[in-house]
């Protein structure tokens, strides 16, 4: 089990990487464009290969 302050870090990494323009908040085109570039990127430091958590290149 991972401590809990750690899953928090991990969310807070990820979101930061979401919110492309840093505003603090999610919008639906940034979520749009994080789904399209986590099935399409070749780049695995892509923003959008946070969307489902920390790419399995980085644990």
């Amino acid at each position: 089990m991972f401590p809990q302050e750690s899953i928090k870090a991990k969310i807070r990494t990820g979101f930061r990487r979401l919110d492309r323009d840093g505003d603090g908040t999610l919008t639906r085109a940034e979520l749009r464009r994080a789904v399209t570039e986590y099935f399409t990127s070749p780049d695995p430091d892509a923003p959008g290969n946070w969307y489902f958590g920390t790419p399995a290149h980085r644990i």
